[in-house]
């Protein structure tokens, strides 16, 4: 007699034979490869090229991509590059246990320090560049940066002995030097006394080219924070995310 369907469908043992064990190994299958494109997804997900996203409370957004490599000593360094302008600082991947960096330009990215009607983009990219930090490499308290700023050429042949207009040209050479200080740089001479410096020298000889660019130093973390109470309008850090590059 043939075996009833219904008893075959409500008995645990009404089907053992090579059926069941067919079954269960397609539905082991089945697992496999989904565990596997789940596996892919993710893989997916981490090779997706992500850019971090700092905005501002008077709504502007800087977006930065991250750059992994090697530097010439052979060493692993990691940059945030702005897309919009050119700064990108450079610096090398922390130990676990460290406290402090230093932190260089990165690669192709000087323009910054010569850069032509210096706008807020300096100071919002430190401060976007030190919530990355703090909360990429918690473990660190301080990251120290060096670099020097271009004095631009001065030309005195017209402004007769008018003292006025001779620090009016010194100081509009110098404006890189004051911005870079009054973000909290220190530099080896500081901006007053290159203005009474280089205003004693444009007297003597009214043509003033190729001047020494003048070199500064700063602790970048602490300085974000001063930069947002100097500039609470456009330097006041809204949201910082991260998600896939635009």
């Amino acid at each position: 007699m043939l075996p009833n369907l219904g008893q075959l469908a409500l008995s645990p043992t009404g089907m053992r034979g090579p059926t069941t064990r067919a079954a269960a190994s397609a539905a082991r299958a089945a697992e496999a490869a989904r565990e596997e494109d789940e596996e892919r997804e993710e893989e997916s997900e981490e090779e997706e090229e992500r850019c971090y996203f700092a905005t501002f409370t008077d709504g502007k957004t800087l977006i930065l991509d991250i750059n992994y490599n090697t530097d010439y000593r052979g060493q692993d360094v990691v940059s945030f590059n702005v897309r919009s302008g050119n700064v990108s600082f450079e610096m090398i991947e922390p130990d676990e246990d460290a406290t402090s960096a230093t932190a260089n330009d990165e690669r192709g990215h000087h323009a910054w320090k010569g850069v032509s009607g210096v706008s807020l983009s300096v100071a919002r990219y430190i401060v976007a560049f030190a919530a990355i930090v703090r909360r990429k490499y918690p473990q660190l308290d301080e990251v120290w940066y060096s670099n020097t700023a271009v004095i631009d050429d001065m030309d005195a042949t017209d402004a007769g002995e008018d003292e006025n207009k001779l620090r009016e040209i010194v100081e509009s050479s110098l404006y890189r030097v004051r911005y870079y200080e009054r973000l909290g740089f220190e530099f080896d001479v500081p901006y007053a006394k290159q203005v009474e410096g280089l205003l004693e020298d444009l007297k003597d000889e009214r043509q003033l080219e190729e001047l020494e660019d003048a070199g500064f130093s700063g602790e970048l973390l602490s300085m974000a924070e001063s930069i947002a109470q100097t500039f609470p309008n456009e330097c006041t850090l809204k949201r910082l995310s991260m998600d896939a590059c635009p």
